[in-house]
């Protein structure tokens, strides 16, 4: 017998059996018991809480004043605008004038401006009025200028109008 292989095979016999011991010693340590469980407490039904008798509402409950509703200031209807004259001087009279006899056929209102805000703030019966006397126009007649000066004005001539 070879004295390496011997001394080897001495040393492994011996780790070995060292470590077969160490394992037996370790496994047999008795094992430790789980905890026991909680006692089990009896369980006991619910209990209701005393009954308690019914409130009976107070016999005369007092009551809220009556609503009554804000009283609205009363209305007062808008001024209407202050309205219109026509003028009564000469030179604000002779611009329509001018422009009704000069151009007797197409105004554009360009043209017709003038004369347009000299009758705005008037009713249209007024300013037709006012128009028919700037051309001293013969009472009972709408001529054709006149007619078409206003409505280049954006106004409209009130049914069966005629001069003054």
């Amino acid at each position: 017998m070879n004295p390496k292989c011997s001394k080897t095979t001495i040393a492994l016999f011996f780790a070995f059996t060292i470590l077969l011991i160490g394992d037996a010693e370790a496994n047999s340590r008795p094992r430790p018991r789980p905890p026991p469980p909680p006692p089990r407490t009896p369980r006991t039904p619910p209990t209701t809480p005393p009954r308690t008798p019914p409130l009976s509402p107070p016999r005369n409950p007092p009551t809220p004043p009556p609503r009554t509703p804000p009283v609205p200031p009363p209305r007062t209807p808008p001024t209407p605008p202050p309205r219109g004259r026509c003028p009564r001087n000469g030179l604000p009279l002779q611009i329509c004038s001018t422009i009704l006899s000069i151009f007797d056929g197409f105004l554009g209102f360009g043209r017709a401006q003038p004369c347009c805000s000299l009758i705005r703030n008037l009713s249209d019966a007024d300013a037709l009025a006012c128009l028919c006397e700037s051309v001293r126009a013969p009472s009972g007649s709408l001529p054709p200028n006149i007619i078409n000066l206003y409505r280049t004005c954006g106004r409209s001539i009130p049914p069966g109008f005629t001069c003054p």
